[in-house]
């Protein structure tokens, strides 16, 4: 295994484990919000300020908490990528047509059922855009977190930026930019494949299908 592909694996596992954790975190915090007003202050709130840190301050204030390491740097990747996952989630949720709702309050769902069956596939649009867009952060954050040990494609940046080297600056960076639109694609597929049928023209994401008979057969 070269260099490269050892940072770029590194780099992979630091990123999304980061947004993983972010992701299983947002979206339960996104439905107690929506559950409770207090508590949807109080999320807010906290995921306002971890938000609005600088990632620089954020990288130096978690190692006298955490140490250096990989670890630490998940959990700047974490707090840094959660306030879109929960606002885009609490933003779709909470946008259902109450007539959707009472519907199935109606017919006998409880409203855990409501959330899960009903909120949730109506508002996969905006809770992927939340996801994609935290994709990208963690991409750029977890660059940022070589100052604290974390490995991966930030040490080749690092090391041409201290030889002034932009070839070497390129070889991490041009990596990185691939991960993300990768990503990007492979999240908009999950999206659409996960959406209610009816509902993937409505979104404006059948294109991704990458067939135009695909379109056809939706409309």
């Amino acid at each position: 295994m070269t260099v490269l592909t050892q940072a770029v694996l590194v780099h992979i596992t630091l990123a999304y484990s980061g947004l993983a954790l972010a992701v299983a975190t947002g979206i339960p915090l996104a439905v107690l919000s929506l559950r409770s007003r207090p508590a949807g202050a109080v999320v807010s709130t906290i995921t306002a300020i971890g938000q609005a840190i600088p990632v620089f301050a954020l990288v130096a204030f978690m190692v006298p908490l955490v140490g250096i390491g990989f670890v630490p740097s998940v959990l700047v990747i974490f707090i840094s990528t959660l306030l879109p996952v929960v606002r885009n989630t609490y933003a779709g949720i909470s946008s259902v047509d109450p007539d959707v709702v009472d519907a199935a309050a109606g017919i006998g769902l409880t409203w855990t059922e409501t959330v899960t069956r009903v909120r949730i596939p109506l508002s996969l649009h905006a809770i992927f855009s939340g996801v994609k867009f935290s994709s990208i952060i963690a991409n750029g954050v977890a660059i940022i977190t070589v100052f604290i040990g974390s490995g991966g494609l930030g040490v080749v940046v690092l090391r041409g930026l201290a030889r002034f080297y932009v070839p070497e600056i390129l070889l991490g960076i041009l990596p990185a930019i691939a991960i993300t639109l990768i990503t990007d694609f492979c999240l908009s597929r999950l999206e659409y494949q996960l959406t209610p049928l009816p509902l993937r023209n409505a979104s404006g994401i059948w294109f991704v299908s990458g067939s135009h008979s695909d379109r056809g057969r939706h409309q």
